[in-house]
């Protein structure tokens, strides 16, 4: 840092500036990277090292101006000694180097180098959720353009999408000092690109939907995912006008169907074959199915699952298989929140976990299609919190809903929901980024092990259970413990892990 930073000082390279758009001294040799280079060139020569060239930054740290001295500095060196020779290169060329002088020495490894910048995600959970519902979105607008030909479908404009959605991915969430009122206009910026992204995977979306004028309350329910599912179909109140009956227009057969507290209307389907789609008309009457669904002010059962949550908490206490009785829940609980004050920078510590001061259960929604219960929370870290859980007819899954309102607050911290599953001899598996992985088995030494990213599922499993566990809008998780506590890690090398052990537990963290 000294060696680029004395020019102006680190704080002025890395602080945005109109003065300062670029380092520009006249003096390109004086502070450059002399001391550095030698004492490398020693170090590798004296391990022997069998490469003849290195790669090193030329600022010595990241988020700097252009260095307009850089291309000076070097021909002047180069001038100046014989040896070491440098040359400004890209990442293009340094590789193609490599592999072309030492492909054959090179070692190779296989496994997931897990990121370590993915905490970032947790800067802005809002907004995170918009930007995962717009690639689900994109995704399902394109299969449907291929589908449907649509002329409603825009190449241009679906682009424009996919651009937003990765500027919105980018690893930089904000500006260094929050205080500075330039802080303001990056964070608006950063957030444009998930808002409009979402906004105009909508439009895309939307323009599958247009209906003709004898269109009447009929619905195409389009599967764009390659294989056949039944699912739950959401119609407004608006949408739905017509009754609260749903028939299969083909068959003419009454489908499972129930109006809800706010007003929608929900329905099974039938399984739909992949990349196909059935028509359902809205038509008066309700459902005249039998409903096997029960709801208490603190469990729900439909058949399949007993649910039973924890009144003081909220946490889900209990989850049992009725047909072999197995209980998946951990004395912890399910869905259990956790606010975690603190952080470890060099300077400040983290306090213990604060969990729920009371709650309270109510019924939300009791029908033949869905139960669910509402828990209203005070809890630390939060104005409100609110959480939903839903439990469907004929399925084994369990819907759940969290919502809550943050304190605002400059002071480090981490809101984390447990989930510790009765799963014993398991093995986790993880739709990472790259691939599937196994935590620990298929993460390279030096990974990171503290927290994780997921695409789209978790699995827990063993030879007789297993859980298949998603989390639509927050991606970031942590793996048997609240362990995303490290700021300044570079210089608190101790407190990352090196190793995890197997658990069937894991902290959704969505801030």
């Amino acid at each position: 840092y000294t060696i680029k930073g004395s020019k102006y000082g680190l704080a002025t390279l890395q602080t945005y500036s109109e003065k300062y758009d670029r380092v520009s001294t006249g003096r390109p040799l004086e502070n450059f990277v002399d001391k550095f280079l030698f004492k490398e060139t020693a170090v590798l020569e004296r391990e022997k090292s069998p490469y003849d060239f290195f790669v090193m930054t030329w600022s010595m740290a990241d988020n700097c101006v252009i260095d307009a001295d850089l291309p000076e500095a070097v021909k002047e060196w180069n001038m100046t000694y014989s040896y070491p020779k440098l040359k400004i290169a890209g990442a293009k060329t340094i590789l193609a180097k490599y592999e072309e002088k030492y492909g054959s020495i090179i070692p190779s490894f296989s496994g997931d180098f897990t990121e370590f910048w993915t905490n970032g995600l947790g800067a802005a959970a809002a907004h995170v959720g918009m930007g995962r519902r717009a690639k689900e979105n994109l995704v399902a607008a394109e299969t449907l353009s291929a589908l449907l030909g649509s002329s409603a479908y825009s190449t241009v404009k679906a682009d424009s999408a996919w651009e937003n959605l990765l500027l919105s991915a980018e690893h930089t969430w904000g500006y260094q000092n929050p205080k500075e009122p330039f802080a303001k206009v990056i964070e608006g910026k950063k957030k444009s690109y998930f808002s409009e992204s979402e906004k105009q995977s909508d439009a895309l979306l939307k323009g599958f939907s247009e209906r003709g004028d004898d269109a009447g309350e009929q619905y195409s329910i389009v599967n764009t995912l390659s294989w056949g599912r039944a699912g739950i179909v959401t119609l407004s109140a608006e949408q739905s006008r017509g009754g609260n009956g749903v028939l299969d227009a083909e068959s003419g057969e009454m489908m499972l169907s129930q109006r809800l507290s706010n007003g929608e209307l929900i329905f099974q389907t039938k399984t739909i074959p992949a990349l196909a789609s059935k028509l359902y008309k809205v038509v008066k009457g309700n459902s005249s199915r039998k409903s096997f669904l029960e709801a208490s002010a603190s469990s729900l059962k439909n058949g399949l699952l007993s649910v039973t949550l924890d009144g003081q908490s909220g946490a889900i206490k209990s989850i049992i298989d009725q047909a072999s009785k197995h209980e998946f829940a951990e004395a912890e609980g399910l869905n259990a929140y956790y606010y975690l004050p603190g952080v470890f920078n060099g300077k400040d510590s983290v306090s213990n976990p604060v969990g729920i001061e009371s709650s309270e259960v109510t019924v939300k929604e009791k029908g033949a299609l869905l139960v669910s219960l509402l828990i209203q929370s005070k809890a630390c870290g939060v104005h409100w919190m609110q959480r939903e859980i839903k439990l469907f007819a004929n399925t084994s899954s369990i819907h759940i809903v969290n919502a809550f309102d943050k304190v605002g607050t400059g002071k480090k911290e981490g809101i984390h929901f447990g989930f510790a599953f009765r799963l014993p001899e398991a093995i986790a598996r993880v739709d990472a980024p790259w691939s599937v992985i196994v935590p620990e088995k298929d993460q390279l030494k030096g990974a990171n092990r503290n927290w994780m990213t997921f695409q789209r599922w978790i699995d827990i499993s063993n030879d007789n259970f297993g859980v298949t566990w998603t989390a639509i809008e927050s991606p970031l998780m942590e793996w048997g413990e609240m362990s995303g506590v490290i700021l300044d890690g570079a210089r608190q090398f101790s407190l990352w892990k090196k190793a995890l052990k197997p658990s069937s537990a894991f902290y959704s963290w969505p801030l």
